[in-house]
């Protein structure tokens, strides 16, 4: 009777006194060993569940046979001549399964097997599934970071502190995969990546890296979808570098942006010869080089301007030595081993260094943003923070290069991507894939750098397709002017309003517009 009264009095009264209290300093909320993966706005990327593994002492396990046939009816999943031989194995301690739902440890439960226990533990658990699969990255079964965030910061998550806090923002992520998803649907693409950055602290707002897994099923992604494009994978980017051969020039006063170049005929260097995919056959001025993409005239800039400028300056932009990023996968550029003037030659349009996107979104930002390079980061910033970041390019050559981005937009290669009051800017690339040592036709990985609004630039883009094909829209074109530069189009359009970016109500040209082309002709040419 005491000891009745009793109970009742700590279940009834006491223990509701001892619980209140506990809510109330926050002693009720469950501990996991390991701490959560936040978005930038709080959104949960990844978490920790409370769950219980099963396993047996098999020296204590008397029948054996008739224990693997009741664990297997009870779990179906499960082989039961891998169970058996478990069972009866010559130890003490063996795991049967991992991470039971609290129904079949119920049932587990009734069978009633004396030498079956449970171990408590946390199962890793992804609520966005696909949509950060690349950044958040995957835990093996004993909670281990094994790629992506979780092994990179494997030590400082199991420190339970606070949660992980990314600077990805979750809606900007889920738009912008979308409509690349749709776009690798139309174009029949082999992958995609699209990275999206704060051009004034390098945080990186999006990162996507297609086909992407389900980090809830790790096991049966295959090895393609694991492979993470924008920070791994390196590639000639084409044209695009176009843009750093101007910005160079323009830097070291080698050119200036009203200079003209001899693009009538082709340029032969050592053994090869340099044509331009649309030839104007005349001489073109530094904004028509970039508008047309003549591969004649940045070769004839990039050689203007030096090896060893070539070299100091792509040094400087980052894009001579590995990425670096808050991830494990990483990857690390292709250079010529000796660097002579063909290199130079070539690299300047594009052709001779690969790099990784990771790498040319954070090149592009800086010839945007003033000419500050600030590296890419994963990591929200918290306001007053110091921002690392080396000045590549002054302020004058950076508005210069704004200035051409526009052009490009507005007159060249970039035109679908001009949507209309978000100014974009930005430069096309396409590059022919290297298969067994040599360029195959037709097969082409095409991106887009870009950046907008270019007169006050906040962010900037980077997307790419590997392998598009071309499409009765297209005309029978597969270059990025017809595939990867509309996506970003879409992109920015589907964006700007959750990043705050109102359309600017733009005054209506009088008159048709015009590029100013200058007739100066530069010494030596």
């Amino acid at each position: 009777m005491i000891i009745g009264g009793r109970l009742i009095e700590i279940t009834s009264f006491d223990g509701n006194r001892e619980t209140h209290k506990a809510y109330k300093a926050g002693q009720f909320e469950l501990q996991m060993e390991r701490a959560d993966i936040i978005d930038r706005k709080g959104t949960v990327l990844a978490t920790s569940l409370p769950t219980v593994s099963l396993y047996a002492n098999p020296k204590d396990i008397q029948e054996p046979e008739q224990a693997a046939k009741k664990i297997i009816k009870t779990l179906p999943e499960l082989n039961y001549s891998k169970i058996l031989r478990r069972l009866k194995l010559n130890k003490q301690f063996v795991y049967l399964h991992r991470n039971l739902t609290p129904e079949q440890q119920y049932e587990i439960n009734q069978l009633g097997i004396p030498s079956l226990n449970f171990e408590k533990g946390e199962k890793r658990v992804y609520p966005q599934g696909t949509l950060l699969s690349h950044v958040v990255g995957t835990t093996n079964t004993d909670n281990n970071g094994t790629s992506g965030i979780e092994l990179f910061f494997d030590e400082k998550l199991k420190e339970k502190g606070r949660p992980l806090q990314l600077s990805i923002d979750i809606g900007v992520q889920d738009a912008a995969r979308t409509i690349l998803l749709d776009a690798m649907k139309e174009f029949k693409a082999i992958g995609a990546t699209c990275l999206i950055m704060d051009i004034h602290t390098g945080e990186l707002l999006t990162l996507i890296s297609l086909p992407d897994f389900d980090p809830n099923k790790y096991g049966q992604a295959s090895n393609n979808t694991k492979f993470n494009r924008a920070t791994l994978g390196v590639y000639e980017m084409g044209s695009i570098f176009k843009l750093f051969t101007a910005a160079i020039a323009i830097e070291t006063g080698t050119i200036k942006a009203t200079d003209s170049f001899d693009a009538t005929q082709p340029l032969k260097t050592a053994s090869f010869t340099i044509k331009d995919y649309r030839p104007q056959n005349r001489w073109l001025t530094v904004p028509e080089i970039l508008i047309h993409s003549s591969n004649i005239g940045a070769a004839k800039i990039g050689l203007a301007t030096g090896t060893k400028t070539q070299q100091k300056y792509l040094g400087k932009l980052g894009l001579l030595e590995r990425t670096r990023i808050e991830l494990p996968e990483k990857g690390t550029p292709l250079t010529p081993e000796k660097w002579r003037e063909v290199n130079t030659a070539t690299i300047s349009f594009g052709y001779g260094v690969a790099v990784t996107p990771m790498q040319m979104i954070s090149a592009t930002a800086s010839m945007a943003n003033g000419g500050l390079l600030r590296p890419a980061t994963l990591l929200k910033h918290n306001k007053g923070s110091a921002i690392s970041e080396t000045r590549v390019f002054s302020e004058k050559t950076s508005n210069t290069m704004r200035k051409l981005m526009r052009l490009v937009v507005k007159e060249g290669s970039g035109k679908n991507a001009d949507i209309k009051g978000y100014l974009v800017g930005g430069k096309p690339g396409s590059a022919e894939k290297l298969k067994h040592g040599k360029y195959k036709e037709r097969t082409l990985r095409t991106a887009f750098a870009a950046a907008f609004p270019m007169d006050k630039p906040r962010y900037a883009l980077f997307v790419m397709m590997d392998e598009p094909k071309p499409t009765k829209k297209t005309y029978g074109y597969s270059t990025s002017g017809w595939n990867t530069v509309p996506t970003t189009g879409k992109i920015i359009e589907a964006i700007a309003p959750l990043l705050g970016i109102e359309p600017r109500q733009l005054p209506k040209p009088k008159g048709k517009p015009r590029t100013i082309l200058a007739t100066v002709q530069t010494s030596g040419e």
